[in-house]
């Protein structure tokens, strides 16, 4: 079958890629990668995407996210148009969904082992975690201002799953501004510098010198990682529980 597909999300669209699903990819979003040999029109962001930009794909399915798009409005532009808005909250969430997805596409098969990729993943970070503590974890997507990873998102539950307590949660919303002084009052003993779009530095690991008693700094916990580990899900998800538990458990 012919679909027409728009991603408002780079999850999704990558998500599509792996099911096989590239050429049917007729717009993304202004933050999604450009399928191999195939480079749709951009349509904005994922929070504004340009609905009459939309509406002239003539596309039959749009997918998105709940905490991002009014289906209403979506559907007032598409009529017809198939609309999946998908909830991931917590790791949990990732298989099931992504499946049900596929499903509409006749792919379910495709993302059968999703669930299996997952699962062995996280076992791997519970042998890794081997009956310690959690340990104190401060994830940054951004300097300047400096923004870290809060909680009730994706990727606070991924830290939480690797092993790590969430210390930015305390801040209160999902993604929490602060100067460097004010997160390090709350001791952490891992740092991840998981820069999304703007990737982070050897320069930005130097600015943490001059905290020296606290414990990512003294143990040179400060680890510069891939930001869409963290933040994009569906097969990425095994691999970033793998990557982002041993940076945590790293000695």
């Amino acid at each position: 079958m012919n679909y027409r597909i728009v991603s408002l999300v780079p999850s999704l669209t990558a998500f599509m890629v792996a099911i096989g699903l590239s050429d049917h990819l007729v717009g993304i979003s202004d933050f999604c990668a450009a399928p191999p040999g195939n480079e749709p029109p951009r349509i904005g962001g994922s929070r504004n995407p340009d609905l009459s930009a939309i509406a002239a794909l003539a596309p039959d399915h749009i997918l998105a996210t709940r905490q991002e798009c009014s289906a209403a409005e979506l559907q007032a532009l598409a009529p017809n148009c198939m609309i999946s808005l998908l909830d991931i909250r917590c790791v949990a969430d990732v298989a099931p969904q992504l499946t049900t997805l596929a499903a509409q596409f006749g792919a379910a098969d495709r993302a059968s082992q999703l669930g299996n990729q997952i699962a062995a993943a996280q076992a791997t970070a519970v042998a890794a975690m081997a009956g310690r503590p959690p340990r104190r974890v401060l994830a940054f997507s951004s300097r300047e201002p400096w923004i870290a990873i809060g909680g009730e998102s994706y990727a606070a539950d991924l830290l939480g799953v690797c092993g790590g307590l969430n210390i930015a949660e305390r801040l209160g919303p999902r993604m929490p501004r602060a100067g460097l002084d004010v997160f390090m009052q709350y001791t952490p003993q891992v740092i991840l510098l998981a820069g999304r779009p703007d990737p982070f530095s050897i320069t930005d690991q130097a600015r943490f010198r001059r905290f020296g008693d606290v414990a990512a700094v003294l143990a040179r916990r400060i680890h510069i990682c891939d930001g869409t580990l963290l933040f994009e899900y569906g097969f990425r998800t095994a691999e970033a529980i793998r990557n982002i538990s041993s940076l945590i458990w790293r000695t």
